[in-house]
């Protein structure tokens, strides 16, 4: 597109600028002798072609600027002309506008007529007479099933609900009864320990202190005379051998004195001397063993002596307090083993007799007739153990808790609960009509006996009502019901819709309606209002029959509509075109 724009702008240059150059070029051939005219005229298309060829190189290197300004002013004026036709658009709009026409609001006639407020509640039909059966042993835990009524069974006081496998407490009670013998025996052995014991704690203190006095007459003894004894007889012992050695000596000294006077030795006498040198050795020998004995006993034996003696006096000592202290604890010890062992087999006979006890539950037996239904009625609704599976042939049931409840159908009685928003409504004594879920097409009547004044953990207050029909059909305990109660009614109400009641939005006691003259103008009126239900608010005063009121009540008085404001236009701001910068080659 440039390139188509350029060359038509070349094209307007070129013939522009021709007819001016050969205007200029006629003018001087006009001036000039007739000699030239030849020569110029032959000269003038070549000047024409170099003039046309540097108007080219000229135009084109000049930059595509000038084009992009040429468009961005273009596009300025375009904005500008929008804007101003889009204002001359708006005002011409504005003097066209019409006010729309006014809506008639929807208009309710006040009419008297009957008004009720009814309250509906589902209900669950439950027995008055029921008899839970459960099972509470105190020793045994383990009932698995051998046998049981099944659920829905018509039963009599007496008959069998159920039968447990007794196998394992009987082995129980048998290991209970063996153990109870042995206890026996047990406690005779101990009475027959303490007995002897009781009658021995005295003999043994008495030869304790025997003991002791024996010990202490010994160490005595030893001290006092055995030691210094032996002591004696010992250096008394050494002395008669050194007397010996010097009996014998001198008796050989004098044997040889004796002998050698005669200057003759005869054998008899050489014999002689010889028993008297051997017994000289002899005695020397028996004086160097008694010295060595001596020494021994004085240095380590009587020492020793001494001090065993001193170390078994004290552990006589010793021995015997220990002796009158642990002979009592001992004595002691016996009485509690036997206190114990008598608390041990009270407890042993307890059990036996509790499991014995739980050995009678093994077979379990209707408390009343009635039909059989399995698990626990809570506030009508059967919980626990309600499957048919639990009470098959080798399952095992827990303790204390009800496994099946034995009831009567009639009477019965229904158990519903009341919201916050109806409770106020439900009073002791209030009559209702029954619809049970299973039969649409039966009713029967029904009367409020209980409402709890409390609520439940879900908000809701309990409510039983009784039902005064004598027969009620196939209803059964356990099924559902719809109950719908009239607490309130009025044959001559005047009622108006709930959307034409308008509340005071600071105090909400206070209502009022817009009531609806002749000339169709609404005006704001206070009213008393009564009960409510979805459909209808019962008004008590303000209101008569006949009066119209706008179905709607709007938020806003309809009188005093206000007008709003013109809104005046807002000025489009013209945009600017962007210089864009020159690319400079």
């Amino acid at each position: 597109m440039k390139h188509l724009v350029t060359s038509l702008i070349l094209c307007f240059v070129m013939l522009g600028s021709s007819p001016s150059w050969s205007v200029a070029r006629a003018d001087e051939d006009d001036k000039s002798p007739a000699v030239e005219t030849k020569s110029t005229t032959k000269e003038a298309p070549k000047k024409e072609k170099e003039k046309d060829a540097k108007q080219e190189k000229a135009d084109a290197k000049k930059p595509a600027k000038a084009e992009e300004k040429k468009a961005d002013k273009k596009k300025a004026k375009d904005a500008k002309k929008k804007a101003d036709d889009d204002k001359t658009k708006a005002k011409t709009t504005a003097k066209k506008k019409v006010a729309p026409p006014v809506k008639k609001l929807p208009v309710h006639e006040v009419e008297k007529g009957p008004f009720q407020v009814t309250v509906a509640l589902k209900g669950i039909f439950e027995a008055k007479r029921m008899a839970e059966v459960s099972v509470w042993p105190e020793q045994w835990s383990g009932f698995k099933v051998l046998k049981a009524v099944e659920h829905g069974k018509q039963v009599k006081q007496g008959d069998l609900l159920i039968a447990f496998d007794p196998e394992k407490i009987d082995q129980a009670l048998d290991d209970l009864r063996r153990q109870a013998k042995l206890t026996d025996i047990q406690m005779r052995k101990l009475q027959e320990q303490l007995d002897a014991m009781e009658k021995l704690a005295p003999m043994d203190l008495a030869a304790v202190d025997r003991r002791k006095r024996i010990t202490e007459e010994d160490f005595e003894q030893l001290m006092k005379v055995d030691l210094p004894a032996s002591k004696e007889r010992a250096e008394f012992s050494l002395k008669m051998i050194e007397e010996y050695v010097a009996y014998a000596k001198e008796e050989l000294k004098q044997l040889e004195k004796m002998y050698k006077a005669d200057d003759l030795t005869e054998e008899t006498e050489e014999i002689i001397l010889r028993r008297a040198r051997f017994q000289v050795k002899m005695y020397e020998f028996y004086y160097k063993l008694s010295k060595l004995r001596h020494d021994e006993m004085m240095k380590f034996s009587l020492p020793r002596r001494e001090e065993s003696a001193k170390d078994s006096i004290k552990r006589s000592r010793l021995s015997i307090r220990k002796t009158r202290i642990l002979l009592p604890l001992a004595l002691k010890k016996g009485r509690l083993e036997m206190e114990k062992a008598k608390v041990s087999r009270e407890r042993l006979a307890k059990k036996l007799k509790e499991l014995s006890a739980d050995r009678k539950l093994m077979t379990v037996k209707s408390p009343a007739d009635g039909i059989v239904y399995f698990g626990e009625c809570v506030d009508g609704r059967w919980t626990g153990m309600t499957s048919k599976s639990r009470f098959k042939r080798g399952a095992s049931l827990p303790t204390k808790s009800v496994l099946m409840t034995v009831l009567k159908t009639q009477p019965i009685l229904i158990r519903s609960a009341a919201t916050e928003k109806d409770v106020r409504y439900v009073r002791e004594g209030l009559k209702g009509k029954v619809r049970p879920t299973a039969y649409p097409k039966v009713r029967f009547e029904a009367i409020v006996s209980e409402v709890d004044s409390a609520p439940s953990s879900s908000n809701r207050f309990d409510v039983k009502l009784m039902v005064t029909d004598q027969s009620v059909g196939p209803v059964m305990p356990g099924m559902t019901c719809m109950i719908k109660l009239v607490p309130y009614k009025k044959k001559n109400a005047l009622t108006i819709p709930p959307t034409a009641l308008g509340t005071d939005p600071e105090d909400d006691m206070k209502h009022f309606v817009y009531v609806v003259d002749k000339k169709g103008k609404p005006k704001k009126r206070k009213v008393k209002v009564g009960e409510r239900t979805v459909k209808a608010v019962e008004i008590l005063k303000g209101l008569r029959a006949g009066d119209k009121v706008l179905k709607v009540c709007p938020k806003e008085d309809p009188n005093k509509a206000k007008k709003k404001p013109k809104k005046k236009p807002e000025k489009k701001c013209e945009k600017k075109p962007e210089k864009k910068p020159e690319n400079k080659k």
